[in-house]
């Protein structure tokens, strides 16, 4: 069959939103069956995944007028997403952790940081059409007054967690309250793939929070050469490769056994959330107003732009800004849209 003549500016237009793989864009609730999150209050700017449960539930958590916790259910014949609500005074997510028997939250408001949490969901069978949802809401577990928390992180035993605030970290366990740990000037913090738990400074500086009975304490695991005051963390992918990205879009790969090492930069800058596939892709947006995904792969050692973010399934929706991302078993990844009416968005990456 013969070619026509090409359609003036549609190549231009067409590549500008995603070339590869699939997304899929889902409102925060069920429409017709459960409320909406209001769209002043649904910036996504927390996501965990619980990757031991069957369904690997979707925790989150928003930023806005209030904050609000969510969880989601997208395997087998579920798909449902349920506003578990917050605590009517708190605006910001800073976190959300999965732990081996809760789920804990990280809130921030005009009094301080708070920790919030709540048990695991029991689910027998799938939603078809007698549904059964426990909507228990989350619990305030422990308070944190004066400190704005900027990290947590599941512990060494995953029973509790080690939080980051903005005096240094802190400790806590279910059934107890919340112990001081060192003073450190951390921006960020993130477990690698070998359960090290690692933390950046403004100096680009790597520690490793090392964790015991008797408490934590801070070690030296190297340095890396940026512009780390609002860095950002990969997440990492059990057995994979930790990355960083500084506030130029600058991309770092750190294992805590080795000094960082530089492994590209992103096209546009600041780097906003990333997320490692279990093939070791790194996925993750960069730019401000609208964002462009990108993706690095260490087998060809290349950064790849990807393009905008764009639904076409159910209804067509445009991404522009994302604050949070983490990746499934089966190499998928869930973003959150950082952005009025948030969206949680799944993506399908293409196969290799």
């Amino acid at each position: 069959m013969k070619k026509g003549p090409p359609i003036p500016g549609f190549a231009g237009h067409y590549d500008a939103f995603v070339r590869e793989g699939l997304m899929v864009a889902m409102p925060l609730g069920f429409p017709g069956a459960t409320t909406m999150i209001p769209a002043d209050e649904s910036r996504i700017t927390a996501l965990a995944i619980n990757r031991d449960d069957h369904f690997e539930t979707v925790w989150g958590g928003t930023s806005g007028r209030k904050a609000h916790l969510f969880f989601a259910w997208l395997r087998g014949v579920t798909g449902i997403i349920v506003d578990l609500g917050g605590d009517g005074e708190s605006t910001e997510t800073a976190g959300v952790v999965c732990t081996d028997y809760k789920v804990v939250a990280a809130l921030n408001g005009p009094s301080g940081g708070r920790l919030m949490v709540r048990h695991y969901h029991e689910i027998s069978y799938d939603c078809i059409q007698e549904w059964f949802v426990d909507v228990k809401p989350f619990e305030r577990a422990a308070d944190l007054p004066g400190e704005r928390i900027t990290g947590i992180e599941r512990d060494a035993r995953g029973r509790g967690v080690v939080v980051l605030t903005s005096r240094g970290l802190a400790s806590w366990v279910p059934g107890k309250p919340v112990k001081c740990g060192p003073d450190a000037e951390l921006t960020a913090m993130a477990r690698d793939g070998a359960g090290k738990l690692l933390g950046v400074g403004r100096d680009g500086a790597i520690s490793e929070i090392v964790e015991s009975a008797k408490g934590m304490r801070i070690r030296k695991a190297g340095e890396a050469k940026g512009d780390f005051r609002k860095p950002v963390w990969s997440g990492a992918f059990p057995g994979k490769p930790l990355y960083l990205a500084d506030a130029r879009g600058t991309l770092f790969e750190v294992t805590g056994r080795k000094p960082p090492r530089k492994v590209g930069c992103a096209f546009l800058a600041p780097v906003s959330c990333m997320a490692v596939i279990r093939d070791g892709r790194l996925f993750g947006f960069c730019g401000e107003e609208i964002s462009h995904m990108f993706e690095y792969d260490p087998a060809t050692k290349k950064v790849r732009d990807i393009g905008v973010a764009l639904s076409l399934l159910n209804r067509r929706r445009y991404g522009y800004e994302f604050g949070c991302a983490t990746a499934t078993r089966d190499g998928h990844i869930f973003f959150g849209e950082n952005d009025r009416g948030g969206h949680l968005w799944l993506f399908f990456p293409r196969l290799t």
